[in-house]
């Protein structure tokens, strides 16, 4: 785990103590003035032969989605409140047009209405923290020693968008190349003028 220490290191969490007291520790390393303490970033990183330091992931499930810090067990809470999941799991992708997605993969005996169930995600979670995929499965693989195995989940592709009624026009040229340009950001076709972004 990266840890840090050094002047420019702060004090700890304003107003939250117990998150402080997780998050800094005593250097064990070293006993430098300004250096008293370190802070763990939660990143797992790889010291290379040349002097590099290379971003391995998260000790945590914590991911930034557009932005935002998520803690992927967060989602996977809620998704198991809704009605009928009886497993989950949820990762974090690459997305087709940069920056990681949340992607989710749930088990169930019946057929999970999928816009239903982002629309509980999102009745207690923000707009950021709902899956950009969810793909029902069989079972969560998983590996010898019990953890999930996430070598082996399925790909998801991204949701196709409902088609857009027809409102009786063409788009004119600057709609048009609004359109092209929200789908060159997305790396995807499938959107419309009432897609939610």
């Amino acid at each position: 785990e990266l840890l840090v220490a050094g002047y420019q290191v702060s004090r700890g969490y304003l107003n939250r103590p117990e998150q402080t007291e997780k998050a800094y520790q005593p250097n064990p390393f070293c006993d430098r003035e300004g250096y008293e303490r370190v802070y763990h970033t939660g990143d797992i990183v790889r010291l290379l032969p040349d002097g590099n330091v290379e971003f391995v992931g998260r000790r945590d499930s914590q991911v930034k989605i557009r932005g935002f810090r998520v803690e992927l067990t967060e989602v996977e809470a809620v998704i198991r409140q809704y009605a009928g999941i009886s497993d989950v799991t949820v990762t974090a992708q690459d997305a087709s047009a940069g920056g990681k997605q949340i992607v989710a993969y749930v088990v169930s005996q019946q057929a999970v209405d999928i816009p239903a169930l982002n629309e509980f995600i999102l009745s207690q979670k923000p707009p950021y923290m709902v899956p950009s995929a969810t793909m029902q499965i069989g079972a969560i693989p998983l590996t010898p020693n019990g953890k999930v195995d996430r070598r082996k989940l399925p790909p998801v592709a991204p949701p196709s968008a409902p088609a857009e009624e027809s409102t009786g026009r063409a788009m004119n040229l600057l709609e048009k190349q609004i359109f092209e340009v929200a789908r060159g950001v997305l790396g995807h076709a499938e959107i419309s003028a009432t897609t939610n972004l």
